[in-house]
């Protein structure tokens, strides 16, 4: 019998607790997938203009999942996801504000139209993650999990964007517009993460046994979910989709 990751985990104390969340961010199946090696060493740059344009299809809403998180949070969890949305929205500056970067990013490739229809026409399981994260974020009571399943995403992000970068390098896909998002990502995120899993140990009063299993599930969920997605997109440009 497989005994699930969530099962060794103590609930007894939110600092055990918080170490287990922490050890998962480090060691994950999503955390270095082959699928990210493939993008920095094997993806064509046709392939890399396809998946840019998934990329932004799935970062754009960032700020409004982010959002969405903040009502229903108290104390230290709300104050960090406070943080990171004032971060995605630029820190008060529009032209830093993340979708801003996002635009810039289809400019450079001239895509800023195509995109439109694209989305009509995207594979089904490049939205794994967004509707995993989104059926936390409109199930009523539904917060603690969606908290995990982002702080699993954050820290997902700056050995992902790593990978990648390299990657763009390599088929000469080099300018500031296209490549911002990501050099900015790779610091922002690992911070944020960091503040996430500080933010539940700061929570006053202290979360109790059954929320603290909320955020665990929302945790092993984004693995599970992720996992999956990036062995799917792996196949399809594997098999030369383009």
């Amino acid at each position: 019998m497989i005994v699930p990751i969530y099962a060794k985990v103590s609930y007894n104390s939110v600092d055990l607790c918080c170490d287990f969340l922490e050890d998962l961010t480090n060691h994950n199946k999503g955390l270095n997938h082959s699928f990210f090696d493939y993008t920095e060493s094997k993806m064509t740059k046709n392939e890399w203009v396809e998946f840019l344009l998934l990329e932004t299809i799935r970062n754009e809403v960032v700020d409004d999942e982010v959002a969405m998180m903040i009502p229903s949070l108290q104390h230290s969890m709300k104050q960090v996801m406070s943080s990171n949305l004032w971060d995605e929205c630029g820190n008060g500056n529009i032209d830093n504000f993340h979708t801003t970067w996002l635009r810039r990013l289809l400019k450079s490739l001239n895509k800023d139209n195509d995109i439109i229809e694209y989305r009509k026409t995207k594979p089904w399981f490049t939205s794994i993650t967004s509707n995993s994260l989104n059926s936390l974020l409109t199930t009523v009571g539904g917060v603690y999990r969606a908290y995990g399943h982002f702080l699993i995403t954050e820290s997902w992000v700056a050995p992902h964007f790593t990978k990648m970068l390299i990657g763009m390098e390599n088929v000469g896909l080099t300018s500031k517009d296209t490549q911002l998002y990501f050099i900015a990502h790779k610091t922002i995120d690992p911070f944020h993460a960091a503040e996430m899993l500080s933010g539940i140990r700061k929570m006053k009063p202290q979360l109790e046994k059954k929320e603290l299993k909320e955020i665990v599930s929302g945790a092993c969920q984004a693995v599970a979910a992720g996992s999956v997605m990036y062995d799917e997109l792996e196949k399809y440009f594997n098999e030369g989709a383009l």
